[in-house]
Order: structure tokens, then sequence, then C-alpha cells
């Protein structure tokens, strides 16, 4: 199934239309702050994309004022269908990022306790990895100045990164929860949205 949104504007036929929203702001003449439920309230004959007058009153000085505010929809397919839209594409990064990061030396000390490791072969002057796979090892953990230079280097990444990270599992959980496979900043669930 595939949702298209086309940029036209319309009305509904809905002479009294309630929806979950509360519009707030403080009154013009006097600076109470009054707030109109559209649970209990309604827009009349809502138009889609275009401004709408909301009314406000104020019972402190009796003042009546309008709001403009735009009513607008959002479709979502149900949780478990797919939009036909391509899911988001993992990013591939080289393995010195991964290395760098402290990321090899930490995934290592758990692959220690099977009794495998990532091998890689490092060029020497440059740095740059040739070569990297899975092999059956002898040896089970890192000399003291191997493990404290990897909880340097991946505290270091966790400091750096711990913003976007946080957003990302943030979005990753919401998603789930709003049933939306690739959440957008725009998804009316609340997440932050945004991945890179």
């Amino acid at each position: 199934m595939k949702i298209e949104r086309h940029d036209e504007k319309f009305e509904l036929e809905i002479k009294r239309c309630h929806l979950p929203f509360t519009v707030s702001e403080p009154c013009p003449e006097c600076g109470t702050l009054r707030t109109v439920d559209l649970r209990t309230g309604h827009l009349s004959y809502p138009k889609l994309g275009q401004p709408q007058d909301v009314y406000g009153y104020c019972t402190n000085c009796e003042h009546e004022w309008t709001m403009e505010v735009i009513f607008d929809v959002t479709l979502a397919l149900p949780p478990g269908e797919t939009s036909g839209e391509p899911k988001a594409q993992p990013v591939p990064k080289k393995w010195e990022e991964f290395r760098d990061a402290g990321l090899l030396w930490w995934v290592n000390r758990a692959l220690h306790l099977f009794g495998w490791s990532i091998v890689i072969t490092i060029e020497e002057k440059t740095g740059t990895v040739l070569s990297a796979y899975p092999a059956m090892v002898s040896h089970r953990g890192f000399n003291r100045e191997a493990e404290e230079n990897g909880f340097v280097r991946l505290t270091e990444h966790l400091a750096k990164n711990s913003t976007y990270l946080l957003n990302d599992v943030h979005d990753a959980v919401q998603s789930a929860a709003c049933g939306i496979g690739n959440h957008a900043a725009d998804c009316d669930c609340g997440g932050s949205g945004g991945s890179r």
C-alpha cells in the first residue's frame, strides 16, 4: 500500500469537527492565558492546509478574539504495513573508524569469551586496514595498555556521539510505537526524527 499527499486545499463536510487539540494564547486585551479545547469546542467546516479561525473568549475581561491555526491531516499505515518506500539503509563505515572508536576492541573482548576474534591486517605506514576476518584464537583478553587505550577510545566515541545515539534510540522506539517504519521529524507521535 502507498499513501501519497497532494498539496491541494479542500473542505471537510463536517459542521462540528472535534479534535484532540488545545489552542492556548494570551488574551490580547489583558494578557491572561486562555485555552480553547477542541475536544469539547470545535472547528466548523474546516479547510485543510489553510488558516482556520478558533474563537477565544477571556472570562477575565470578557474580550473575544480569533486565533488562526492551520488544520492538517496525517495518514499513516497501520503497524506491520509497509509503505513500499525503501527503508533507511545502513551507512557503510570503514574498518579504521570502527577500530579508532574502540569498537573493534570492545567487540573482540566479547568474542574472546567464545574463542573468536575479528582479526585485521594493517598497512604499517598508513594504518589502512587491508583485510578483516573472523578467526578462532587461543588467547583471551588484552594487556593493560590495550585495555586502557580501548576504554579511552570508546568513552571518547560515546561522548562525541551521545546526543545522536540518544535521539536515534528514542526515534527507533517511537517509530515502533507509532507504526511508522521510517520515522520522520514531522510525525505526530512526538519523536524527534532525523537519522544520519
